[in-house]
């Protein structure tokens, strides 16, 4: 953030504007500085705390009751994970289920048509089968065969 601000105010040329921008970095430096002290403290005041807690049976005590309540929310977690589980288990076994009656459907459906395509061909074949009799037929009253 620092930078951003001295870098808009290299790049500015009007002299109001750098001393504001130069007011701001500093600001935002000091605040900076202001921040990294108080995150200091507070570490030392944790780790004071912890150091107090362990040396007492009570502080230690403290330190472990959220553990069981967070392993308990986990328990709980892992069994609603677990369900959920069981029922997209559920939904795919459904998918896959009415995916392969769906393929028997176009299995049966494409043996069907195959059926009836070579049945038309058949019969397509028998008519021209008549017709090459009827014209040979038609050849040998003329004689020409």
């Amino acid at each position: 953030m620092v930078e951003l601000v001295t870098h808009w105010d290299q790049s500015s040329t009007d002299p109001e504007m750098r001393k504001h921008s130069q007011m701001q970095a500093a600001h935002l430096e000091v605040d900076g500085k202001r921040v990294r002290k108080d995150s200091m403290r507070g570490l030392v005041y944790q780790r004071e705390e912890e150091q107090d807690g362990s040396e007492s049976g009570t502080g230690y005590a403290k330190s472990i009751a959220p553990p069981k309540k967070k392993a308990k929310n986990w328990a709980v977690k892992v069994e609603k994970d677990k369900k959920e589980l069981k029922e997209l288990e559920k939904k795919a076994d459904q998918k896959h289920e009415d995916i392969m009656y769906r393929i028997l459907g176009l299995t049966e459906e494409i043996q069907e048509q195959s059926t009836y395509h070579s049945h038309d061909a058949l019969l397509e074949c028998e008519v021209c089968e008549e017709e090459l009799v009827l014209i040979l037929e038609a050849l040998r009253k003329d004689k020409e065969i």
